[in-house]
């Protein structure tokens, strides 16, 4: 049964930095902190691959340095967080390799994932939010079905494996951290993830909140990303967007060799 209801959910409104998921391990890829101070910027998203945090289930060994230190280093910028467990097939723990989406071995490891994260960082009030992603074999925590194993598939049993993904983290997590679904239109994930976003937001209500991944220049002017979050806004849910800039795949255009040199450059 998820935690009883805080009185408030931590807010996570505004501009959030989303930082490279190689952070933790290639110098210079961390969200610099002269774009964190800038005012109108009220979060960054941390991401680390799960291979990394969890890479092995025996003891239930999670290694939660990198986030710590990221969680402490926006505390002193007084500014909050969220938290990206990287699931995509490169990202996966070994140990999982070739589970399907809906296998009870993912559904366990995250839940002892989402409890390590709760006894470290719960009470922190700084932690605002964490992207749900178990299931997903996509790198950009999107509910695509991109490099899924085929066979056994079912709309059904990915439907179950993102609602167990998620009463995994609401069990786990206090209620006043929100907890973010970031949807997709493909074909495939269109037969299960409208069924998602039904029943999360009757069991769990204002904690959920609907991500748009595919903000960008090149968006067309009325994609189905955009007509997908209209719908779900219109039935009461709370919609966020992830901004894509044209340096993640170009960095030389902004004259520098990383992704977050541009940051470096936009945000003053």
């Amino acid at each position: 049964m998820a935690k009883k209801l805080a009185a408030a959910l931590r807010d996570v409104s505004g501009f959030a930095v989303l930082q490279s998921g190689k952070a933790s391990t290639v110098k210079g890829m961390l969200a610099p902190d002269s774009a964190l101070k800038n005012p109108h910027v009220s979060l960054l998203t941390i991401r680390q691959p799960w291979a990394q945090i969890m890479p092995t289930l025996k003891g239930a060994a999670v290694n939660l340095d990198f986030l710590n230190r990221q969680a402490e280093r926006m505390r002193k910028l007084d500014k909050g967080y969220k938290l990206l467990p990287m699931s995509g097939l490169d990202s996966r723990p070994a140990f999982l390799k070739g589970e399907p989406p809906w296998s009870p071995k993912i559904t366990e490891a995250w839940a002892v994932l989402c409890e390590q994260i709760d006894s470290a960082l719960g009470a922190d009030p700084a932690f605002r939010g964490l992207h749900v992603t178990a299931p997903t074999f996509d790198a950009s925590a999107e509910a695509h079905t991109n490099g899924s194993p085929s066979a056994g598939y079912t709309a059904a049993g990915w439907r179950d494996a993102w609602l167990e993904a998620f009463e995994g983290a609401a069990t786990a997590l206090p209620a006043s951290v929100s907890l973010i679904f970031s949807i997709s239109v493909q074909p495939r994930a269109k037969q299960f993830v409208p069924a998602v976003c039904d029943a999360l937001r009757a069991k769990y209500g204002q904690r959920i909140i609907f991500q748009h991944n595919a903000l960008h220049a090149r968006c067309a002017s009325n994609p189905a990303h955009h007509k997908f979050v209209r719908e779900q806004h219109a039935k009461g849910s709370r919609i966020g967007f992830e901004q894509v800039c044209s340096a993640f795949h170009d960095p030389q255009r902004y004259g520098s060799s990383d992704p977050m040199g541009p940051l470096r450059l936009a945000i003053k």
